[in-house]
């Protein structure tokens, strides 16, 4: 998993709609090559980011389950769910909040993946901090 904020330069944060920085959050599964991702603008919440998953352009149908894991369809059109960013001695720490949907690029179709909050083993994610070139 990868995480990468945009922070917003002060002129551009509106206060109907403060977001601070933009996320794009990339995670990659074993076996395959390509990443799952979601872009989301931030907003502060407390001492954390609160940020929304991207809707991806892609016109799959609608899935029957709401379960986790890689699919061929979309669970919901109109919610691509959130996710926590916080700051911890040891990173970040990025916590799925609200059922997260991630897609392959160029975002047109799928597979998609999903993340949930209720889900013990996929929820929460401590990502240490990587030195830029």
């Amino acid at each position: 998993m990868t995480l990468a904020l945009v922070p917003n330069p002060p002129e551009r944060i509106d206060q109907a709609y403060p977001v601070v920085a933009n996320g794009t959050l990339k995670i990659w599964l074993r076996a395959v090559k390509e990443s799952f991702d979601s872009v989301g603008a931030c907003l502060k919440k407390d001492s954390a980011l609160s940020c929304e998953g991207s809707l991806s352009a892609a016109e799959a149908d609608s899935c029957k389950s709401k379960e986790d894991g890689v699919r061929e369809c979309r669970i919901d059109f109109n919610d691509s769910g959130s996710f926590k960013l916080e700051g911890k001695p040891g990173g970040m720490l990025v916590t799925v909040i609200k059922q997260l949907e991630l897609v392959h690029a160029p975002y047109d179709g799928g597979p998609f993946l999903y993340l949930s909050p209720t889900n013990a083993e996929n929820h929460a994610f401590l990502l240490k901090a990587a030195k830029c070139p």
